[in-house]
């Protein structure tokens, strides 16, 4: 595992503070959890969690400007920003481990918004980068540091910190998918149900939060705010499901 000394440049707290023009949410919810930022004088969509974590950290990129830039680039190409950061810095790695020369390499992002409108139209070595880090991995070599499930490249929880969502990243029924695999995040990055290195209980809690993922994405609602707003005898009350489950 590696580290970034100049995390606090490109955090939450300082988009927040520092580009965020306005927040934006859906009809009639409090939580407000889209940003608008200025880009070049335009407001634009600015980044989310996953997006702001794997184009900066995670390719060693401390420009927060270039971040809100890049996941700008992806949303107009219809790109995903989890995938193409997760590939990109799959691509770095192997590039710095000699296994396919592609010319990218850590702490030089300003290239890559060139190489994400590569990947959109399927020119150069984007062609082959829209493939994806498990296909490239399969061709190259580096499967082992291929952080993808089932093809999926994993959004920005880490799953050697969090056993359970780690658990939801390898039995989600379309891979790496933090939310379609249940979201253990809930109870273990919080630290406040359940040690997260722990692998007790985590594959019955698992399935019971994949379950209500699934029913309230069926039903058109909001997942993250099901979470907010779920009823809490489920996770708080002595002899709730979760809390049993765990108990066990």
């Amino acid at each position: 595992a590696g580290s970034f000394e100049r995390f606090d440049e490109v955090s939450g707290e300082t988009l927040a503070e520092t580009r965020t023009v306005a927040t934006k949410g859906c009809a009639s919810c409090p939580i407000r959890c889209s940003r608008t930022v200025e880009l070049d004088g335009e407001l634009v969509k600015g980044p989310e969690l996953e997006t702001l974590g794997l184009l900066s950290a995670n390719i060693e990129n401390s420009d927060l400007d270039l971040v809100i830039r890049l996941n700008h680039t992806l949303n107009e190409l219809g790109l995903d920003t989890i995938s193409c950061a997760g590939t990109i810095a799959w691509a770095m790695e192997a590039c710095e481990r000699g296994l396919w020369d592609c010319g990218l390499s850590f702490g030089n992002a300003e290239q890559l918004e060139g190489i994400f409108e590569d990947i959109a139209y399927r020119r150069g070595i984007g062609d082959q980068l829209a493939e994806g880090s498990r296909r490239l991995a399969q061709k190259y070599g580096g499967l082992d540091f291929a952080i993808q499930s089932k093809g999926l490249e994993l959004s920005a929880y880490e799953p050697r910190r969090a056993v359970g969502m780690g658990l939801g990243y390898a039995v989600s029924n379309r891979g790496g998918c933090h939310l379609n695999g249940g979201y253990l995040v809930i109870i273990e990055g919080l630290g406040i149900f359940t040690d997260p290195q722990t692998p007790k209980a985590k594959a019955d809690v698992t399935m019971m939060f994949q379950d209500i993922m699934e029913s309230a994405a069926a039903a058109g609602q909001c997942l993250f705010s099901t979470y907010v707003f779920f009823p809490s005898i489920l996770i708080t009350r002595p002899n709730g499901p979760v809390t049993t489950a765990l108990n066990k």
